[in-house]
């Protein structure tokens, strides 16, 4: 139910930002002239076909199949991909219409204003959902080491599950190519010569390996470094033994 609801707001809010964009387009290109704004009766219907030729291109490329995270890139793609059809229609339309009734420009003047809204829409939704849930007593400063997906996947989920006993305040990594990099706002800040002083710089109670094909030398060497730094040692499991293949904080 809740999956059918979000998908027919995303249905009204995209139609909608058709149906206002065409309205905006239309004042923008009679440079918002009041005396030369043509009949307001095929505006109402420019946008209403607008709005119905977009759902159905959007159905067509699987943007309301709930197939993709909303905001992600997939999602993004399917959006862009969607959004050409009705924009070439209605063009089309009115280029090889007798009887003109509003200029030819207008949908590719409305198109951008169109995707402005509807990927503000999704940014606004993204942000709600992402937003990390307050600090909780009992969880402990955590430094991660490894930057790549499997850590992308833990870091997340270890500060925004809620009941996470785990609070990811910086990660570790030899690749030097992912030095500034952030993963959910938290910083990359060096390799595992910089282990002791990341863990006293952030106060940090506990390691964890997010590097699921890790071997045992390198395993030993963090956990000894680990331990002079005064850490607890956690390690994700091999990518075979994760769970859906998604590393969570309770895999560790």
């Amino acid at each position: 139910m809740h999956r059918f609801s979000r998908i027919a707001g995303l249905m009204i809010v995209d139609s909608l930002s058709w149906a206002v964009a065409i309205l905006l387009a239309v004042l923008l290109r009679y440079d918002l002239s009041l005396s030369q704004l043509p009949a307001m009766r095929p505006v109402a219907l420019l946008m209403g076909v607008s709005a119905a030729l977009f759902v159905l291109s959007g159905m067509a490329t699987h943007l309301y199949s709930g197939r993709h995270r909303l905001g992600s890139f997939q999602d993004l793609t399917a959006l862009g991909l969607a959004i050409w059809p009705p924009t070439l229609i209605l063009f089309a339309w009115l280029a090889l219409s007798d009887a003109r009734p509003l200029a030819r420009s207008i949908p590719l003047i409305a198109m951008p204003l169109a995707l402005g809204g509807m990927l503000s829409y999704r940014a606004v939704l993204r942000a709600l959902r992402d937003r990390r849930p307050p600090k909780q007593e009992g969880w402990a400063p955590t430094l991660v080491f490894g930057a790549g997906e499997a850590s992308e996947q833990l870091v997340r989920s270890m500060n925004r599950s809620v009941g996470s006993k785990y609070r990811a305040v910086a990660i570790l990594d030899d690749d030097r190519g992912k030095a500034r990099r952030r993963i959910d706002g938290v910083p990359v800040v060096g390799g595992r010569g910089q282990l002791a002083r990341a863990a006293e710089q952030y106060g940090a109670e506990r390691l964890v390996i997010a590097v699921p094909s890790a071997g045992h030398d390198l395993i030993l060497e963090l956990d000894q470094a680990g331990r002079a730094a005064g850490l607890h040692t956690y390690i994700l499991p091999p990518v075979s033994d994760l769970i859906g293949g998604s590393a969570t904080a309770g895999q560790l």
